[in-house]
């Protein structure tokens, strides 16, 4: 191949300026080992060296733009990310009351969130700026300072910064709103078995109270019952003590032991009837009371999180009203077996005196 053709094929080519701003493709070309003159074919007519450096400034004023535009659509994604996390947070926090932590977190990822779009704002109207000057340029970017390139990349980074702290932001909430609900299980299966052990010696002691209830209220009416028939036998002996004579005494004794003893059981059915109501209330107070303790425990064993902000007061409440429970029962079973005790005694000398009577 001869060397002028060689020359050809091998030469790169530029864009230099013409008189009416426009670019013209031309050969640099090397005839026979020297330099082309300007003016003659191939000649670059003395631009190379002016039109090399400003391409040079043409490719940096265009990544800067790049890394720009790059830092601006991770600053919105970052924003929008700790958004979303922030509500979704507060919906995890509604279902275990709500706990400050996660609040704190949502509320630092909100104002993260809210940096960086600024951050994005700002960037973008900086952007805008830059690239006026761009496209006003003879060359793309020729009428760039490095003063505006400072100011863009300035606000590249701190654009970047405030994705970064979004970013961290929602990485933060996501683990406090973990933390929180790992802690909001456990105080769950601690509140689920405290309110389950009252639940569990709550509902016994009411079934308890009302059986004890109901045969106290049989002891009263037995206890009428035989209090009338112990004044009917009394009002014999007195028959009897008439035409006694010498026994009068004897019947008379006989009768006031019996007029006592019967005396002593309609006293004795007095304090058992006063004391039932009294256990009635305080069983009614307790059903009342492990009601929000039973559902509680329901919602904890159907996997529920325990969110009763008023549960360390109902246990206290049920927990008081199972004392009172236990003192009204203990109250009542102890005055039925007094008057059970006095009715064997009235019935015991009854049947003394009816047989007596009949001798």
């Amino acid at each position: 191949m001869r060397p002028l053709v060689s020359a050809l094929l091998a030469a790169p080519l530029l864009l230099a300026p013409l008189g009416s701003g426009t670019l013209l493709r031309q050969k640099l070309v090397a005839v026979d080992g020297k330099k082309a003159e300007p003016g003659e074919p191939g000649s670059d007519c003395g631009q190379a060296r002016h039109v090399i450096p400003k391409f040079a400034k043409a490719a940096k004023v265009g990544a800067l733009s790049g890394s720009a535009r790059a830092a601006i659509s991770n600053a919105n994604i970052a924003a929008e990310a700790a958004t979303i996390s922030a509500t979704k947070a507060r919906e995890v926090g509604s279902t275990i009351g709500k706990p400050e932590s996660i609040e704190t977190a949502a509320k630092a990822a909100e104002e993260a969130a809210t940096s960086a779009t600024a951050a994005s704002t700002s960037l973008q109207t900086g952007l805008d700026t830059f690239k006026t000057k761009v496209d006003s340029s003879e060359y793309a970017g020729a009428d760039v300072e490095q003063a505006d390139m400072d100011t863009l990349q300035k606000l590249i980074e701190e654009a970047a910064l405030a994705s970064k702290d979004a970013r961290a932001s929602a990485l933060h909430l996501a683990g406090k709103t973990k933390e929180a609900a790992a802690k909001a299980t456990q105080a769950t299966a601690a509140a689920a078995g405290t309110a389950a052990a009252i639940v569990k010696e709550a509902e016994p002691a009411l079934e308890k109270a009302a059986e004890l209830a109901q045969k106290a209220k049989w002891a009263a009416t037995d206890s009428t019952a035989l209090a009338e028939k112990s004044k009917a036998a009394s009002g014999k002996v007195t028959s009897a003590i008439a035409d006694a004579k010498e026994q009068a005494p004897v019947w008379e004794a006989l009768q006031a032991d019996l007029d006592a003893q019967a005396a002593g059981v309609t006293e004795a059915e007095g304090e058992v009837t006063k004391a039932i109501p009294e256990l009635d209330a305080a069983a009614t107070e307790l059903k009342a009371k492990i009601a929000p303790l039973q559902k509680a425990s329901a919602a904890a064993a159907g996997g529920q999180a325990m969110t009763s902000e008023t549960f360390s007061t109902d246990v206290t409440a049920a927990e008081e009203a199972q004392d009172k429970v236990d003192a009204a029962f203990l109250k009542v079973r102890s005055e039925v077996e007094a008057l059970t005790k006095r009715m064997d005694g009235l019935m015991e000398k009854l049947a003394e005196v009816e047989k007596k009577l009949a001798a």
